[in-house]
């Protein structure tokens, strides 16, 4: 039993890897087509002066144009159809391959780390993706590096490039949740049965940088926003951090409330998703509860009021374990 999960979990790494090999294949075809475009665009332009410059130019160097003319042609054809026998047998193997996207680009500079990371909340809000942080280098790191270059060995502190230790982290490289290296640590007598980590390649580096008028801002660079996996509203309700209930949310003291008065955990889960825009699955709904009585909230008198008429409002909507 035991040999046959873990050659199931070989066969789908293997599966894995193929499917990324593909998806690189796929970006430096579509590489190539662009360049192929636009050298057809470059020698239609160098066509059309010719046509303007007849009288100047021999016979034999026009004839020669159209040949190559005709030949980067048939070999942007070849690219382009090689390129949709790809994506055809990549649909056959896998529809995650075929239903890659791009996502937008993210701004460039943004004054700060608070500003920076306010609009990648937002970002991730009107991309519909879920974003990482993989790697992070802090400003007394980067500061013991500058010291031992080269060029900076012998100077003294004053002259030092340093980074000001208000803009502390100095660099931060954001991922795909998809993208994070898969670690099997099991020994396949419980085989998982999803994976999180599809290998998504989108990234991109946030930095501090000094900019020409002296003024340091972080930057974004070395960034790739392909996915290889859909990108929905559905997919991005359905993520753990936005499925949930902060705690900063507004309908959050009613729950505690609610919670403190025994409240079912069905009628809880229904209050969360008629007065809430969070799709929660009740798994999340046990856990909230749990955490709310550990902080051992008690209830006052006006409490007991609203959590009576919290609980009628539900039992009016009809809530079968309620009326059990």
């Amino acid at each position: 039993m035991q040999q046959s999960t873990a050659a199931s979990r070989r066969k789908r790494q293997r599966l894995i890897k193929t499917l990324n090999l593909q998806v690189m294949l796929m970006q430096s075809l579509a590489l190539k087509t662009l360049l192929i475009s636009r050298k057809l665009t470059m020698w239609n332009q160098r066509r059309q002066l010719i046509s303007m410059k007849r009288n100047t130019v021999p016979k034999i160097s026009t004839s020669l144009r159209a040949v190559v003319v005709n030949q980067l042609e048939m070999r942007a054809n070849r690219h382009l159809e090689y390129l949709a026998t790809v994506l055809l047998h990549a649909s056959e193997l896998c529809p995650i391959v075929a239903t890659s996207c791009t996502t937008r680009v993210i701004q460039r500079y943004l004054k700060n780390w608070k500003k920076f990371e306010k609009y990648v909340k937002q970002y991730q809000e009107d991309s519909l993706t879920m974003l990482s942080i993989s790697k992070t280098t802090n400003v007394r790191i980067r500061n013991g590096s500058i010291g031992k270059m080269k060029r900076h060995v012998g100077k003294p502190h004053d002259e030092l490039p340093l980074v000001p230790k208000s803009m502390d982290p100095y660099k931060r490289v954001y991922i795909c949740t998809h993208g994070w290296k898969s670690r099997v640590r099991s020994q396949g007598q419980r085989p998982s049965q999803s994976y999180k980590s599809i290998g998504c390649n989108m990234r991109f580096v946030a930095q501090v940088q000094q900019r020409l008028n002296g003024k340091w801002c972080a930057e974004v660079k070395h960034a790739f926003y392909g996915h290889n996996h859909p990108i929905s509203k559905a997919v991005y309700d359905g993520y753990p951090s936005v499925r949930q209930l902060p705690a900063d949310s507004p309908i959050m003291s009613d729950v505690q409330l609610m919670v403190a008065s025994g409240s079912k955990a069905c009628c809880v889960y229904d209050y969360i998703r008629d007065n809430s825009p969070h799709q929660v699955q009740i798994q999340d709904v046990y856990n909230l509860i749990a955490k709310i009585k550990m902080s051992d909230n008690k209830l006052t008198d006006e409490d007991q009021v609203v959590n009576f008429l919290l609980n009628s409002i539900l039992l009016q909507k009809g809530c079968g374990e309620c009326r059990r």
